[in-house]
This record gives C-alpha cells, structure tokens and sequence, in this order.
C-alpha cells in the first residue's frame, strides 16, 4: 500500500502494491524465475499481432477469440463445414432409397383382472401379463404361426445357408472330412427370422399387451400380428384343456387314495371294536352311554333307599303293633287293615255303650286278634318281598357301577386311544374323499375359459412404412455430418495457428 515500508522480498512487496494486476503478478513470477524482460519476435496472434515467447505474458497478451475472427474461421473452413454438410444429406438420401421400407402391424389383446382390488391380485396380474408376453415370444407360438400362413416359403423367411457355414463346409470336403448329408430341419432357423420382427411389450400400467409384427409386406405383416394373436389364444386353450384333463386326473388319483384310507381306517376300527367286545367307538356315545348309566344307578340308589325306608317302618310296626306306621301296597293286607279299622271301632263303640254285652266284645277282640295275626302274617310276607327287592336293586346297583367302571377304563385305555385315532383317520378321509369329489364335479363340468383374455381389436395393413422413418435419418445425418465438420475445421484451425506460431 502506498506508504507503507517495502521489504527486499519481492513476494512482500507484490501485496503492498495498491492494486495487484495479472500484469504485475506475471512480472513478479518472472522476476522470481530469474528470466528478466525478453521480447520476441516473428510470433503472430490470431489477429496478426506479435506474441512473445514467453507462455505466461503470451497466455495474458493474446488477443482473446472474437466474433469477428470467429467468422474468419468459419469463412476459412465453409468448405470443410459444406463438404460434411452435403455428405451427411447424401448418406441420409441413400439409407432412405436403398432402405427396405418396413411395414409394422399391431393388435391388442386385453387380460382381465382377477377379482380384487388389493395389491395382492396387481401383482398376480402383472405376472399373468408377463407370463402371456412370454408365451406370444415363444418357439411353440411362433412354429404355429409359421404353419399357418407357410411362412417358411416365402423368400422373406426361407431358410438360407450361410456364408460361414458353407465355407466351413468347402474346407471339410477339401480336406476330405465332408459329413454325410444329412436333411437339416429349417425350421428353427424360419423361427429365428419371424421373431426378428416381432415385439411384444406391456402397454404402460395397464392391461393391454401389444403385439407389433415388422415386414417388408404390409398386408402380410397384419396376417402375421393377428396370426400371432390367434395362436396365442389356441395355445392358451389347449394349454387349459391339458392343465384340465392333469387336474382332472389328480382328483381321481387323490379321490382314489382317500377312499381307500377310509375303508383301512374302518377296518382297523371293526377290528379293535371286535376285540374290546364294543360296538361303540364315538366319545359321545360313550358319554350319553355313561349318563344313562349314571341316571339309573341314582334311580336304584333312590329306589333302594324306599325299600329300606319300609323295612324300618315294618320294623317298627313289629315293635309297637302301630298299624299306622305302616304302609302296604298288596290289596289283601290293605283289606285286613280296613277289617282291623272297622273291629275296632265296633269294639270301641260297644265299649261306650251302656250294658254291653261280654259275649259280644269277647267275640270281636277275638276278630281283632284274628286280624292282627293274619296282618301280622301279611306284614311278613311283604317284608320279605321287600328284602328279596332290595337284595335285587343293590344287586343291580352294583352292576350299573361296575358298568360305568369298565366305560371309564375303556376310555382310559390305549385301546381307545388307538380307536379314536382310526376313527379321527376314518372321519378325515371320508371328508377328503367327499370333498375330491365335490372339485372333480366341478373340475369336469366348469366352462372352459382362459383368464378373460381376448384380442381387443385386430390388426389392419399399415398404409405407411415405420421404417426407415425419413425425418430421423436426415436429423441424424445432419447432426453426425455437423459435428464431424466442426471438429474438422477445429482441427485445421488449430493447426493453421499451430503453424503460425513457428
């Protein structure tokens, strides 16, 4: 800065200038360098000035690229940059003459979407799309058409040996190695043509699938798309008959199977039951078998107990003579009672009866007796029925017990265990089967229908040619041709002022 003290480094001093230039800094690395000021001579810019040798004051001195001199340059190269321009447009001319024209057909087909809306059944579409693209490439397809329209003679399709192999072929009968002539079959090598024009590709996220055919013949190109279509649609038919008639064959096989499970299973179920001397094999007939059981052991228990409720009453009447204790079911002691009842009310009633006579009430205690004994004799007699009866019940107690021990060990038992088992194997084959034959019912009966795929609408003879598409051969000749004249006339420009500087 101005004023301010310089040091003897010339790095110093550059930053105590006013205002550094590019001029100054280029002397100070010159300075540094040890060069000092040299000029040159015979060096010329491109506007005719003198450069010095120097790269640094050379690189700051020339004179910057102006329109002017750009001009210059292009009127210096006009006739490299016309000369490209004319070969680009004659190339672009004769790729356009010369060219096959080509002719592509399309058709569409439509795949109809499984029922849902989740994402689950998009993908299964787009795989089902996928999986038809791949199907219309196929070798299987394509041989299909060429069948068809008796593509292999036309001269667009023919089979053509080639070059290589036919050299390949001179070499081995020179060499004395020529293979037996064997017929080569064509047709792989007509498949391989037809499939050069052909395309097939997802129309965007919907589902449509187009399918382009490319030939030299416009009407035939559309013959071949909707052949295309057509073959796909047969191979998509035959393909669900075979899967049909394999599923079909399946449930046979499986209905079949399951069948005989169930009959092993019942077998194994007769033959356990013979062996436990049952006939029941299902829980819940044990169970209600069970509770009937426990249902007449209370009846018995309950019966029991009244049969002892009587005896301890007859006992009573035994001790105490109290007919009123007591109560008889058979008809004859009921009359003795009866009897005893009326004797003793005649016997009470004399008694109360003034001047009675003794022979009177004599004769009727004697009855009374009489009757007592006989009641007596009856009360007995019952109470001995009710003991062979209770004897009976308890008997048949014991035995409903016994019953419901051996159910409840049998339950417990492995036998059992393996009977449920061969009867849960009998009951889920039996289920198996009926049900192998419900979808075999369906299976052979159901309409025969691919998916929902159909050709959406056919494939017409294009008027035009797609191929060569003339705007972009020229735009792209035309582009090529200026970017090589450009680089051209770089080039000479670059050498002309190379020149210039020697």
């Amino acid at each position: 800065m101005k004023g301010s003290q310089q040091t003897e480094d010339p790095l110093d001093n550059y930053w105590l200038y006013e205002a550094p230039t590019a001029e100054s800094f280029i002397r100070l690395v010159r300075r540094v360098r040890g060069d000092g000021e040299q000029e040159t001579e015979g060096r010329e810019a491109m506007d005719g000035s003198d450069l010095p040798d120097d790269p640094l004051e050379f690189e700051w001195q020339a004179t910057p690229p102006t329109i002017a001199s750009f001009l210059a340059a292009v009127r210096r190269q006009a006739k490299t940059l016309l000369i490209c321009l004319a070969a680009g447009i004659f190339l672009a001319l004769a790729i356009i003459v010369f060219s096959t024209p080509m002719y592509a057909a399309r058709v569409s087909l439509y795949l109809g979407s499984v029922t849902g809306g989740d994402l689950r059944s998009e993908l299964g579409t787009a795989i089902d799309l996928d999986t038809n693209a791949e199907l219309i490439r196929s070798d299987e397809t394509t041989a299909a058409v060429i069948r068809e329209l008796d593509l292999a003679t036309l001269p667009e399709f023919a089979p053509e040996a080639s070059t290589l192999a036919a050299l390949v072929d001179t070499l081995r009968q020179w060499a004395g190695r020529a293979s037996p002539d064997e017929p080569a079959d064509p047709m792989p090598m007509v498949i391989g043509k037809v499939k050069k024009g052909l395309s097939v590709s997802r129309k965007g996220n919907t589902r449509l699938i187009e399918l382009r055919f490319s030939s030299v013949s416009s009407a035939l190109s559309a013959d071949i798309a909707n052949a295309f279509a057509r073959a796909h649609l047969a191979g998509a038919l035959a393909r669900d008959e075979e899967a049909k008639v394999q599923r079909i064959a399946q449930l046979e096989t499986l209905a079949a199977r399951a069948r005989q499970k169930a009959a092993e299973a019942d077998s194994n179920v007769r033959s356990l039951l013979r062996g436990t001397g049952r006939v029941a094999a299902d829980p819940q007939q044990i169970e209600q078998q069970t509770f009937a059981l426990r249902q007449q052991l209370s009846m018995l228990e309950a019966k029991a107990a009244a049969l002892k409720t009587k005896l301890s009453l007859i006992a009573a009447y035994e001790r105490t003579g109290d007919t009123s204790v007591i109560t008889l079911d058979s008809q004859a002691s009921r009359q003795l009672l009866t009897e005893l009842a009326q004797a003793r009310d005649r016997l009470a009633g004399i008694q109360q009866q003034p001047g009675s006579q003794p022979q009177s009430v004599s004769a009727i205690t004697d009855s009374i007796k009489t009757l007592e004994a006989s009641l007596r004799q009856e009360v007995r007699l019952a109470a001995s029925a009710i003991e062979v009866e209770l004897e009976t019940t308890v008997a048949e107690q014991e035995s409903v017990s016994d019953q419901i021990s051996q159910l409840n060990a049998y339950v417990a038992s492995e036998t059992w265990s393996a009977l449920q088992a061969a009867r849960r194997d009998k009951i889920f084959y039996n289920g198996a089967y009926q049900e192998y034959l419900s979808q075999l019912e369906t299976t052979r009966y159901a309409p025969q229908s691919h998916s929902d795929l159909r050709i959406v609408a056919d494939a017409v003879a294009p008027t035009l040619p797609s191929s060569p598409n003339k705007m972009v051969v020229l735009a792209i000749s035309l582009t090529l041709s200026i970017f090589v004249g450009v680089g051209l006339a770089g080039i000479s420009e670059w050498k002309r002022n190379e020149r210039a500087r020697v």
